[in-house]
């Protein structure tokens, strides 16, 4: 290859090659754990439980209904949200929730089978904004 063309097995046309789209994997991630992970090293001060979103296993992952709709400080209500799900394609295998830290509020995003963990700003700052 001392002529400094490209192995055969390049195309000499960029301009005519088609990006590859790779599908995001799902992950089987424990649901507290990934709530964490949004709140992107700050502290989860409180969360609200709503509804599990999932078809599968909601009696497994049960909240008492007096622990759903109200503000519970994470300590007493993080081993309720502590378990498995997948955050790919179909319903949110999750509960709703809303979760407050000191600069952020955090929200289950679930769009196109994709379920994510979500935050704005808490309160009125400067900031770009993203598609939640």
């Amino acid at each position: 290859m001392s002529d400094n063309r490209p192995p055969p097995w390049v195309s000499a046309d960029w301009d005519s090659v088609e990006p590859v789209r790779v599908p995001r994997v799902p992950r089987v991630i424990r649901f507290a754990e990934d709530i964490e992970d949004g709140a992107h090293g700050e502290q989860i001060e409180v969360v609200v439980i709503g509804p599990y979103g999932g078809y599968r296993d909601s009696e497994i992952r049960f909240v008492p209904s007096e622990k759903q709709g109200v503000v519970l400080p994470w300590a007493d209500a993080r081993h309720l949200l502590d378990y498995e799900y997948s955050d790919g394609f179909g319903e949110a295998e999750c509960h709703a929730i809303t979760a407050w830290t000191p600069t952020r509020v955090l929200m289950v995003r679930e769009y196109d089978g994709s379920t994510q963990v979500k935050s704005v700003p808490r309160n009125p700052v400067d900031h770009c904004p993203g598609m939640v």
